[in-house]
């Protein structure tokens, strides 16, 4: 038998989807800003699954300054 978690957000860089994470603020958050700041990504997105809101945004602006939407 396989086990299947059904986790809540899915987290987007650049428009790809990355992975899904249980956690928003100790998991999801962290890990998309940190992508975004260290220039590994122009844009995170982190989206609920049950109801499709964007509940976090991130982007790079002049690949210097990190803006956050929420």
């Amino acid at each position: 038998m396989i086990k299947q978690d059904l986790l809540d957000y899915e987290l987007y860089l650049d428009g790809k989807h990355i992975a899904d994470f249980d956690d928003l603020e100790n998991d999801a958050k962290p890990f998309g800003y940190l992508r975004v700041e260290s220039k590994c990504a122009d844009e995170c997105v982190i989206v609920n699954k049950w109801t499709g809101e964007v509940v976090y945004h991130a982007f790079a602006k002049n690949h210097r300054k990190v803006v956050v939407e929420e």
